[in-house]
């Protein structure tokens, strides 16, 4: 997809996206603290969250407590197709909620070749590799998440190879057509195995 380039606001910025309901297990009023240590490691970040719910007002309470006003952006809901330009802007896609599935959004940022942080406890963990696709980190640690962030946007060559591991990932595994071919092998195999049943039986 011809995405549009950045806009003037993120030139030059180092972006960490996350895209989330604002809900207790999503750990936004953390990944918001962690950021402030990420800030003070790499001066040019920016933190921008797409979504909204419950959690709004703590989270803005979290950006005043740790002066990020400048620094972290609240977007909002937004349509898919404007959460697919925020993922083709940023440099690293950080959800580090609990227990966390594998949520659709960890396709997309894999489907726009970004790295991703997240926790260790969910079963996206059985999909994206911690050291191969991005960074995981144990639940609830938002020093090991700030580590884990500044780490990927201090390393340019780290971050790329992780984003080109997660393209790939995607296109072997996460997209619609790679899901289509294994259930086509599926039911091949099946049909297959039904077959020589059939043949063998008395």
């Amino acid at each position: 997809a011809n995405m549009p380039s950045r806009p003037p606001e993120l030139v030059g910025k180092k972006v960490v996206l996350s895209v989330a309901f604002f809900a207790p297990g999503k750990m936004l009023p953390l990944l918001v603290e962690a950021f402030a240590a990420v800030l003070r490691a790499v001066p040019e970040a920016v933190l921008r969250v797409v979504g909204d719910g419950e959690q709004r007002g703590l989270i803005e309470e979290m950006i005043r407590r740790h002066h990020l006003e400048d620094a972290v952006t609240l977007v909002g809901f937004q349509p898919p197709e404007r959460v697919a330009q925020e993922m083709a802007w940023c440099d690293v896609f950080a959800m580090i909620g609990v227990n966390e599935a594998c949520a659709v959004v960890f396709s997309e940022a894999a489907a726009a070749g970004k790295p991703i942080v997240c926790a260790n406890d969910g079963g996206i963990n059985d999909v994206v590799r911690s050291g191969v696709h991005g960074l995981s980190v144990p639940p609830r640690d938002g020093v090991a998440t700030a580590e884990a962030i500044t780490t990927l946007l201090r390393d340019n060559s780290l971050r790329e190879a992780m984003g080109a591991a997660c393209r790939q990932l995607f296109e072997q595994s996460l997209s619609w057509a790679a899901n289509a071919r294994a259930l086509e092998t599926l039911l091949k195999q099946a049909s297959h195995a039904a077959d020589r049943a059939y043949a063998e039986a008395p």
